[in-house]
């Protein structure tokens, strides 16, 4: 080993120490939000953990990167050792399991339920199971936001009426009403509700929800 491999490796290890130094300090930033609440809720017992480390290794395809970004979450703040420690374990699995996923392009067997196992024939019904979803989420936002609109010409009250009565933010009500918002939450609505001074059961006494349910069912 010369002086020039030397000088490399310090270079590689200082440049990886900036990196961590300057993530860490952008989480600190992020700490006590939205980003540390959701970390909480899953890495919230041993289990939970294993799971989300394992889920964000798969979507990422890199355990590493995810112990990286794991240091820069201890380090804010953000997450103690023993959260991290059952994410770390889950990214291991999720390292195998991404090996084992593509393994099962070998199965050759006369059994349905065999066949499934294999990705070609279940990536279509995950696919179509995805589509569904998404049309069903549409379907609810389309009806929530036309429910409102019709409260509102029903108490003669304009949107940004109703956004100042319900205290949300104006963008949000635009949201719900454009359907930008794909996850319209139950203190929202309780606010929004509110602010039309009904309950959340007369939000949805109306018969565009019962033949939503019926589509579904």
């Amino acid at each position: 080993m010369d002086i020039f491999s030397v000088l490399t490796l310090l270079g590689g290890l200082a440049m990886f120490l900036y990196g961590m130094h300057t993530m860490s300090g952008g989480l600190e930033k992020l700490s006590g939000g939205k980003l540390q609440s959701t970390l909480q809720r899953m890495t919230s017992n041993t289990f939970k953990s294993l799971a989300f480390g394992a889920g964000v290794t798969i979507a990422i395809q890199s355990s590493s990167a995810l112990t990286v970004m794991l240091v820069g979450l201890v380090n804010s703040g953000i997450l103690n050792l023993e959260q991290t420690t059952g994410m770390i374990m889950g990214s291991n699995i999720g390292t195998t399991l991404t090996a084992w996923i593509l393994s099962l392009a070998g199965i050759n067997s006369s059994s349905v339920l065999l066949s499934m196992l294999k990705p070609e024939n279940f990536s279509p019904v995950i696919a179509l199971a995805g589509v569904m979803m998404i049309m069903v989420c549409k379907s609810v936002s389309e009806a929530v936001s036309r429910r409102i609109l019709q409260l509102c010409r029903d108490k003669n009250i304009t949107v940004n009426k109703l956004a100042t009565l319900s205290a949300v933010t104006q963008s949000t009500v635009n949201d719900i009403i454009n359907m930008k918002s794909k996850n319209i939450g139950i203190v929202t609505l309780k606010k929004l509700c509110d602010g039309l001074q009904i309950t959340i059961t007369d939000f949805f006494d109306d018969d565009m929800f019962k033949n939503l349910e019926q589509e579904i069912y």
